[in-house]
């Protein structure tokens, strides 16, 4: 008994979450591993009388009830350029649209939501718009809810929040939720031969989020759309990654997103 406990008092004690096999320890033996049971916790929403199961490592592509998970993971160096010299350790989103693929990286650095797009668009730089109306246009759109995830919510709540980023010269970012301009948002935006790049950063407050531990290590709601106009005034067309027309009312169409911070 003696020499288990010199070994556990000395043992480094190593965690992986992503590869959530057990924890590693190592002590003058060399290193081996103690299976560790996934951790999760169960948690109930008001007004509802089903119990949601939430795994503190989360760290999978489809998340319980099956909708598809992407990953936002720390960034670092960001310079908002346009050009893609930062290193993302996450799989990016993928939209198709009559124009092709486009491919989404998304990321957090910076005090906010890091994006890297580029977007395959044959009519690239249509959007003249201003203020709430740059959704009429060119544009990036982000659906992200720091409430806690309920999968078959179908009604907004004060929780969710939509944004967009206008893309063409002189990009600039809007809330709707908030009815006003992105605050202190930086883009950069330039035509590419397939279409456009669209970078940007959106302040964590811009969600209303505080305490950043409020999203740190968990699923939360997310949907993100590529809107194209063919010339600068609508119709545009939208292709959301939830590939549902109603995913700007309807809270159950969107996936998640894994904040890592």
């Amino acid at each position: 008994m003696k020499r288990i406990a010199l070994i556990i008092a000395s043992a480094i004690l190593l965690v992986s979450c992503a590869a959530n096999k057990g924890i590693t320890v190592r002590d003058d033996r060399g290193n081996f591993t103690v299976p560790l049971t996934k951790p999760s916790y169960n948690y109930t929403i008001s007004g509802s009388d089903k119990v949601y199961t939430q795994s503190s490592c989360g760290d999978k592509r489809t998340a319980p009830d099956n909708k598809p998970v992407v990953y936002a993971s720390p960034v670092q160096d960001i310079i908002i350029d346009g050009i893609k010299n930062e290193i993302f350790s996450t799989e990016p989103v993928t939209i198709t649209s009559k124009n092709g693929d486009s491919v989404i990286y998304l990321g957090t650095g910076s005090g906010g939501l890091y994006v890297f797009a580029d977007i395959t668009d044959k009519t690239p730089g249509m959007n003249n718009n201003k203020g709430k109306d740059i959704k009429n246009g060119d544009a990036l759109e982000i659906i992200f809810s720091t409430a806690l995830p309920e999968p078959n919510r179908t009604i907004l709540g004060v929780h969710d929040h939509r944004v967009a980023i206008k893309a063409s010269e002189n990009p600039e970012g809007y809330s709707y939720s908030l009815d006003a301009p992105l605050d202190r948002g930086k883009y950069f935006y330039k035509k590419n031969k397939s279409g456009y790049t669209l970078e940007a950063i959106i302040p964590w407050h811009n969600f209303k989020v505080g305490c950043l531990c409020g999203i740190k290590n968990r699923n939360l709601s997310f949907d993100i759309a590529v809107i194209d106009a063919d010339k600068n005034s609508l119709p545009v067309k939208i292709y959301p990654w939830s590939k549902k027309d109603d995913y700007r009312v309807n809270p159950s169409r969107w996936g998640y997103v894994f904040i890592r911070l």
